[in-house]
C-alpha cells in the first residue's frame, strides 16, 4: 500500500467520524433542560363575582327601618304623588273617613307613628306632606334615615354637619325647634329636636313652610 493510499483512508475515516458526532450532537438534549412535552398548565378557577352589599336595606312597607329619606319620598311615599296612589302602595295604612285626606300608620309597639296627607280642600289631591315621629328615644337604625345615617337621635351638630347650609327654624305653634334642608326636590325636609333633648324626634318632608301642627283637626 502506498502512501498516498494510506493518507486517503486516514482521512476518510476523519470525516466519517466527524459526521457522526456531528449527529449524535444535533438529537442530544442538553443536561438538565426539560423537554416540552406536557401542555401548559391553566387555571380553571373562575373570578370570584363581587360580593359588595348594597347598604341600603329592603324595602318593608311594616318597617321603617327600612325605609329611605331622600329629596322626595319617604319609605314608599313619594311627594307630590296623587293620594290615592300612595294609598294603594300602603294597603295597611289606616284612612279614617272622618280624615279622609290623611293615612297613618302606628308600630305595633307604639315606638313610632307615620302619616302622609293631601290638602284636605281637594278630593283627591297630590302628597304635601309625609311625616315619621318616634314617640320614645330611638337611633337612627330604628327609623327611616338618609343617605348621610341621619335620622332618629342624630344631634343637630351630625345634621349641620351633612347639611351645613340647614337652617335653625321654631315651628309657629308649639314652639318645636327644626333644622330645615331645601334640596333639589320640590319640598323641604325638617328634621325636628325632641324638648329638651338634643335628638331628631321626627322627620318630615313637606311642600309647606312647616310641617303641619295638626292633619285632622
Amino acid at each position: 500500500m502506498t502512501s498516498t493510499t494510506t493518507r486517503n483512508i486516514l482521512l476518510l475515516g476523519a470525516v466519517v467520524m466527524t459526521a457522526a458526532l456531528g449527529g449524535c450532537a444535533a438529537t442530544s438534549a442538553p443536561a438538565g433542560s426539560a423537554t416540552p412535552t406536557d401542555p401548559p398548565v391553566t387555571s380553571s378557577a373562575s373570578p370570584s363575582p363581587s360580593t359588595s352589599p348594597s347598604d341600603e336595606p329592603t324595602l318593608d312597607l311594616n318597617d321603617p327601618a327600612s325605609w329611605i329619606v331622600t329629596e322626595n319620598s319617604i319609605g314608599p311615599v313619594q311627594l307630590g304623588e296623587p293620594f290615592s296612589q300612595a294609598r294603594e302602595a300602603v294597603p295597611t295604612w289606616t284612612v279614617d273617613e272622618t280624615c279622609s285626606w290623611a293615612a297613618f300608620w302606628n308600630a305595633p309597639d307604639h315606638s313610632l307613628t307615620a302619616y302622609f296627607v293631601h290638602d284636605s280642600a281637594e278630593q283627591d289631591g297630590e302628597v304635601t306632606t309625609i311625616d315619621v315621629a318616634a314617640l320614645v328615644p330611638l337611633a337612627p337604625s330604628d327609623g327611616p334615615r338618609t343617605s348621610d345615617v341621619l335620622g332618629f337621635g342624630s344631634t343637630r351638630a351630625e345634621v349641620l354637619a351633612a347639611h351645613p347650609d340647614a337652617e335653625e327654624q321654631t315651628s309657629t305653634i308649639g314652639e318645636a325647634e327644626m333644622l330645615r334642608v331645601d334640596g333639589a326636590g320640590e319640598g323641604s325636609l325638617f328634621f325636628t329636636f325632641a324638648e329638651d333633648r338634643d335628638a331628631v324626634s321626627a322627620i318630615t318632608l313637606t311642600l309647606l313652610d312647616e310641617p303641619p301642627y295638626e292633619v285632622c283637626g
